[in-house]
């Protein structure tokens, strides 16, 4: 690790080409910056109606640069800090509010009205600078051809063209996020100091801008410390551990110059967290995190992890062609990244940025889209490296193969993209605001002294207009996200009896507040009363800003919220009719029952209250009767046991050329763990497929996730297929033993049930109803959740995956549920066994082998006693307590080994043993924790969650 990389001369042909390259970098910037200053400040006439763009505007109109470098420090008097110009919270960084404001006051534009025109300024040129970052990275990555590409459909990207906008942070902390993974990258290339310390600078000022780009500290760590060739030796680690030490440093100097207000000063030296900087940041974090109830959450409610984000980035945001390939690139160069492919191997930082990104702001409650933006120069970064992996690929093959696709490919993607762009910058910003048009069509139509209906944490309409006093008109409020309550009703009742016009600034309420059914049973009633004309009122006005090309208008209003409200809100005006009756909207509100309204927080909104929706109900009606499910009379009923054990092995058997591959340092290669990993792979698809609503629970589906299975299996061995077949032939003893542990552990608890199939306690009888009620729902369920067996149109409120693992072998070979129920447990007992076995195997026998093969199987062997048998030891200490009373009975004179043989002798001839307290093994912690063994579910006959667990 050297402090700076040698400076190498270049040709007159590299300076040339170089020329080329930034030339064709210009213009493409100034396509971005075309898009991006279109209607910058005059599309909605300085009516300020982003909040996150109205709060900065209005703090950056409040403070002021300080007087010296001291007060700047200084966090009680510094007049720039917001806390001590009167704001009790400030959530968003400093360092775009420091930039904005020293700017502002340089080109005397620091008011109210003038501002915000400075930080949109700053914000468009932040974007820009985005798209230069990751030119460079790109092209330090991909090469050049790829940079172009990554540039260009960056440029094009309708989020980025939004947000550019508005001055908002989140422009801002992606640029130094940029600028940080570009610096990282070379810094990780050419083992530099000097870009490690700009990266660690970019880094610092990232997170003064946004607090979250602290993610970029745990990618930068990891590149350094992992060599881009090879595994890294003890000095390639030191150097890494000191790249980031000094990234690190270069992080938190500048976090304490951008954001001095995180620190309670007085000096630069003063580095005590300031308490109320700190407690802003964890409230924000509990409310993204959905801890904390706030109304604008509640569009969240219902909303699923990572693919409700993926499909409105997709589907909004970049655009279907853009969004998709973005999706390709992700995976092919993960994939290639983990075959180890060297130049995917230089994209570690761009990978491991992507996916650390996605994992944790895609499964987030709160999904903005603009949380995810810094990933997305990254995403279109692989989306330009597939295509033109793709391109060059197509190129080399046949003709009659490609069919001439490697020349389209990239265009047609370039293409939808600026076509999509060229719709939403010419139709949002290519006219005035809705709401400006609204507000106008308002003050022309509707007279002086009306009264206006308007929503609360909405914008109330009309906004003021040069000439156009808003004060004109009386205004009623809708709380409509208050407590539903009998006074919300007779004050909903009022405003409705007193207001000539309802006023929808946006469909901020109406989308939100029904996706909380059990939470707002009277405002979801109040908006489809309204919609459908019964409350007396009727549509007068509809603004709707488009995406547009011509005549081809896009409705995008079903978007999610933060996508429309801010630049283009769909805005309706509602009149009453003559004939409304103040006693119709008494009768039709006074029938909605507010007594049980459940106050549901909307991270746990959208089940319904554990109840079945009625889209729900429907959907389950068509699973049909047992009769049409299973054929008592068919093959599986009447040889019920081979054909369970067929389809187990089968499933299991599909897993191994899998588990082979990406096992190699297991002593079984997975061969043991494929009776549970098989099943677990096809349960989980389907499930995970069913609980989408993508497919019913059904054969079909399950025979396609099982193809799924050995197509990964056929893929991963295809190269090394004769690998493959050669170690099966070495270890064929190995595989066999293994075979012999799960048919013998299945064998041994199916002789157990057969003894006894109705095993019941007498005093404490068992869970076998619930549980096989559970199953048999599970089994019938087209879609999960499944419903409640015991709570008519419910849902289970329990963990049933477990039993989703039984439910696939019995729908796919048509067993009847009674019959197998009780061939589960001994499947899952049996792939206990083998799986215990494979691990004790795998500990004691590595590939090398360190041990005898007899004593590793003695090894597996007592792994499958202490772990299938024994458990948590109770059971055997019960059963060697039984054995010394009997064996006192029979010697009361002896003691040690030879009382415990005197009781096994007593066994032996026929003295009966008492009854194993199965209950007390479960309760051997204490009262209130519960252990579960594998002997007291097998035994009780009770194939439950937990077993499968």
């Amino acid at each position: 690790m050297r402090l700076y990389p040698p400076l190498l001369p270049r040709s007159l042909d590299g300076w040339r080409s170089g020329r080329l390259h930034l030339l064709v970098l210009a213009l493409i910037l100034l396509v971005a910056a075309g898009f991006r200053l279109n209607g910058l400040e005059s599309w909605d006439g300085d009516s300020h109606q982003h909040p996150d763009e109205r709060f900065l505007t209005i703090v950056g109109s409040q403070v002021s640069l300080p007087a010296s470098i001291g007060d700047y420090f200084n966090t009680p008097r510094s007049s720039l800090n917001p806390y001590a110009n009167g704001q009790p919270n400030y959530a968003y960084g400093q360092l775009p509010l420091t930039l904005t404001r020293l700017l502002a006051e340089w080109t005397g534009r620091s008011g109210y009205d003038q501002i915000y025109g400075v930080g949109r300024a700053l914000s468009t040129l932040a974007d820009l600078g985005t798209i230069v970052f990751a030119w460079l990275l790109a092209r330090r990555v991909f090469g050049v051809r790829t940079a172009h590409l990554t540039a260009l459909l960056l440029a094009l990207t309708v989020l980025h063209i939004q947000l550019a906008h508005f001055f908002t942070v989140d422009t801002f902390a992606t640029f130094f996020a940029a600028g940080a993974l570009f610096f990282g990258q070379r810094a990780w290339q050419r083992e530099s100091l000097l870009d490690a310390l700009l990266a660690g600078t970019m880094v610092g000022l990232s997170m003064a801008s946004k607090v979250s780009a602290l993610l970029l500290l745990p990618v930068l760590g990891l590149a350094f410390i992992w060599p881009r060739r090879g595994r890294p030796t003890v000095t390639q680690l030191l150097d890494g551990v000191t790249a980031f030490g000094v990234a690190l440093v270069g992080a938190f100097f500048a976090f304490r110059v951008a954001e001095p207000y995180a620190f309670l000063g007085p000096a630069v030296w003063g580095l005590r967290l300031n308490p109320q900087w700190f407690t802003d940041k964890a409230y924000q974090v509990e409310v993204s995190s959905g801890t904390i109830d706030v109304p604008f959450m509640i569009q969240w409610a219902g909303t699923s992890a990572y693919t409700f984000v993926l499909q409105n980035t997709i589907q909004w945001a970049m655009g279907p062609a853009l969004g998709l390939t973005c999706l390709v690139g992700l995976a092919v160069g993960t994939w290639r990244l983990v075959r180890g492919h060297a130049r995917e191997r230089e994209a570690l930082l761009v990978l491991i940025w992507t996916l650390l990104n996605l994992a944790y702001f895609g499964g987030q409650f709160a999904k903005f889209l603009r949380y995810m933006l810094p990933t997305y120069f990254t995403l279109v970064m692989l989306a330009a490296y597939v295509l033109l992996l793709a391109t060059d690929r197509l190129a080399r093959a046949r003709p009659w193969t490609s069919g001439g696709l490697h020349r389209w490919l990239a265009p047609a993607v370039v293409t939808s993209t600026a076509l999509w762009a060229l719709a939403f910058s010419n139709g949002i910003y290519g006219q005035p605001h809705s709401r400006l048009q609204a507000s106008d069509w308002i003050y022309g139509n509707i007279p002086a002294g009306a009264t206006l209906a308007t929503e609360h944490w909405d914008d109330r309409l009309p906004l003021a207009q040069p000439g156009q006093d808003p004060g004109r008109y009386r205004y009623a409020e809708l709380a409509l996200y208050d407590p539903e309550t009998p006074d919300k009703r007779a004050k909903l009742e009022g405003v409705l009896d007193q207001s000539q016009y309802v006023i929808m600034a946006s469909r901020r309420l109406s989308a939100s507040i029904p996706r909380l059914p059990e939470r707002y049973p009277l405002a979801t009633t109040y908006y489809r009363l309204l919609q459908s004309g019964q409350l007396g009122f009727e549509l007068m006005a509809r603004f709707q800003v488009e995406p547009n090309l011509g005549p081809l208008r896009i409705d995008d209003s079903n978007a999610q919220e933060d996508f429309t409200v801010y630049d283009h809100p769909l805005v309706e005006v509602w009149r009453k009719r003559p004939d409304y009756a103040s006693a119709t909207t008494h009768g039709l509100l006074e029938a909605v029952a507010l007594d049980r309204v459940v106050n549901v927080r909307p991270i746990d909104g959208g089940r319904g209250a554990l109840l079945l929706s009625s889209t729900e109900q429907q959907a389950q009606l068509p699973a049909g009767t047992w009769s049409q499910l299973f054929n008592r009379d068919d093959l599986s009923n009447t040889l019920p046991l081979p054909v369970w054990l067929i389809v187990v092995e089968v499933l299991a058997l599909s897993a191994v050329p899998m588990l082979w591959r990406v096992l190699p340092f297991v002593a079984d290669r997975g061969f043991g763990a494929s009776k549970i990993l098989g099943l677990a792979f096809v349960a989980y698809v389907s499930w995970l497929i069913a609980s989408l609503k993508l497919a019913p629970f059904e054969r079909p589906l399950l025979l396609l996730a099982w193809l799924a299975l050995v197509a990964l299996s056929f893929a991963a061995t295809w190269g090394r297929r004769t690998a493959f077949v050669e170690w099966l032939r070495r270890e064929s003893r190995l595989v066999w033993v293994t075979e012999a542990v799960f048919l013998g552990g299945f064998a041994l608890f199916l002789w157990i049930r057969a003894a006894n199939p109705d095993l019941w306690h007498p005093v404490f009888g068992g869970e076998k109803p619930m549980n096989f009620a559970y199953l048999n729902a599970v089994v019938k369920s087209d879609y999960f959740p499944p419903y409640d067996p015991w709570f008519a149109g419910g849902i289970i409120n329990y963990y049933y995956f477990g039993l989703v693992l039984v439910a696939v072998p019995i729908k796919l070979s048509g067993i009847m549920p009674e019959v197998a129920f009780n061939l589960a447990e001994p499947m899952l007992f049996g792939a206990l066994c083998a799986g215990a076995f494979s691990l004790a195997l795998g500990l004691s026998l590595p590939p090398r082998g360190l041990v005898r093969r007899g004593t590793a199987y003695l090894s597996g062997i007592a792994a499958v006693l202490l772990m299938g048998i024994l458990g948590n030891l109770d059971a055997g200490l019960q059963v060697l307590g039984q054995l010394w009373t009997l064996g006192g009975e029979r010697s009361p004179s002896s003691g040690g080994i030879v009382r415990l043989l005197a009781g096994v002798f007593a066994v032996i001839q026929g003295a009966r043993f008492p009854v194993l307290d199965f209950w007390h093994s479960t309760r051997f912690i204490g009262p209130e924790d519960v252990g579960p063994i594998h002997e007291f579910a097998a035994g009780r006959g009770e194939p439950d969650a937990e077993s499968a667990r």
